[in-house]
């Protein structure tokens, strides 16, 4: 695929691959990377540690802003 599939990012974007490429929101987007975090967590990998500590604290703002960061072609490729 060419993504990584070892951090948060790749699997996401292989995620939205999977499902057909859908115009999907920033909302939208974050639901899968928390998703994407928790199935690393469960197998005991933390790829984004500050992200899981953000998302625990329910801090909404830096959320939204590293999913931003992250570039993804769907929101806002580089």
């Amino acid at each position: 695929m060419g993504e990584r599939t070892s951090s948060v990012r790749g699997r996401v974007i292989s995620a939205w691959k999977h499902a057909g490429r859908p115009n999907w929101s920033i909302e939208q987007t974050l639901k899968v990377c928390v998703k994407v975090d928790s199935e690393f967590e469960e197998a005991g990998h933390q790829p984004a540690p500050r992200f899981r500590e953000e998302v625990e604290s329910n801090n909404l703002p830096y959320l939204i802003n590293w999913v931003q960061g992250c570039h993804f072609p769907w929101l806002n490729p580089r």
